[in-house]
């Protein structure tokens, strides 16, 4: 096995690759039985990481020997497994201390966070060993880092370090390594503990505005905006707001 899954009582989740060179068949089938499970989960925050420099790795050597049709239901998975990253109803948060290239840089892209040590490394490496991203990356590096510098990396094989991969816009901040989950469990429960349904449209909104026009989106904001007054954790949170003190959300 090459994954597990902790919940903790503040809500928050770590999901942890254990194992090198693991991005293949077995732990992509592991990773969307995991993450579909997830959905009803009590869990807020999920952490997504890695406990050996080398898990967010493809066996090359795997991938060698795929055939045309295996290849493409290996893509297929794969993208399976970053819709569903998206899909959950909260955020999910990236913690890299290693390399994150090709299928590992594509569940980045797919996270709503990502958080990395100076030691981290990121890339869409593909077209060095003949192909392309098969994950979705070659979509959501465009909007992650823009047009131009999509193309750059894609056609280069670009492998970026922490802080170039920052200034692209690939990762959100850079710690230090023997800090790197502690900072990373410290933001991931300040988002458990704010108001969850609140999260939960913001994330919806976010990942569905790519899809829609202005109009269409503002139409939809005002729809979710105005369905959270319905709920116990807005008159909660303005509460709390006017008094002064800390808010108790509840999720409903």
């Amino acid at each position: 096995m090459t994954v597990n899954i902790q919940t903790s009582p503040s809500l928050v989740s770590t999901l942890t690759i254990t194992e090198p060179h693991s991005l293949g068949t077995a732990l992509l089938q592991s990773l969307l039985t995991i993450l579909t499970k997830e959905i009803d989960s009590p869990t807020r925050v999920l952490i997504l990481t890695a406990s050996h420099p080398e898990a967010l790795l493809a066996d090359v050597d795997a991938l060698k020997r795929m055939t045309p049709t295996e290849a493409f239901d290996f893509s297929e998975l794969g993208q399976k497994v970053c819709a569903a990253i998206e899909a959950l109803p909260y955020p999910v948060i990236a913690a890299i201390d290693g390399l994150a290239l090709g299928g590992g840089c594509e569940l980045t892209l797919a996270s709503d966070l990502v958080y990395a040590t100076e030691r981290a490394q990121f890339g869409q490496i593909e077209v060095r060993g003949g192909v392309i991203p098969g994950f979705g990356g070659t979509w959501r590096l465009a909007r992650r880092v823009g047009d131009f510098k999509a193309r750059e990396l894609l056609y280069t094989g670009t492998m970026l370090d922490a802080q170039s991969a920052k200034a692209a816009g690939l990762v959100t901040d850079v710690f230090d390594g023997s800090g790197l989950l502690e900072r990373v469990n410290v933001i991931a429960t300040t988002i458990a503990n704010i108001a969850p349904l609140a999260i939960r449209a913001a994330k919806m909104m976010l990942f569905t505005n790519r899809d829609l026009s202005l109009q269409a989106s503002n139409k939809l904001e005002s729809q979710l905006f105005s369905s959270l007054f319905g709920t116990a954790d807005q008159k909660e949170g303005m509460s709390a707001f006017l008094e002064k003190r800390v808010p108790k959300f509840v999720g409903a």
